[in-house]
């Protein structure tokens, strides 16, 4: 799955992106193949959560827009673990 180029407004202290904690999700043993770019605009920070071992993975926040900072942050695995 891709995301390109998207945009995510917020006002409330939350992940602007998460892969929940479903049963089924913690059966299927993470995610996988997930790729993006976000802008975010949350007064709280640009947050988000990839769950436990995800694999192929490659989230990029290229703006985080709040009351304190902007920054870019980029998460990216091939065997679910590792932070650049």
């Amino acid at each position: 799955m891709r995301f390109e180029r998207c945009s995510v407004a917020d006002d409330r202290l939350r992940d602007f992106f998460s892969t929940g904690s479903s049963a089924s999700h913690r059966n299927r043993g993470g995610l996988a193949d997930i790729h993006g770019s976000f802008t975010v605009a949350n007064p709280f920070g640009c947050t988000y959560s990839l769950g436990a071992n995800p694999v192929g993975v490659d989230v990029q926040v290229v703006s985080c827009i709040n009351s304190s900072s902007t920054s870019v942050r980029r998460w990216r695995s091939e065997s679910g673990k590792g932070r650049e």
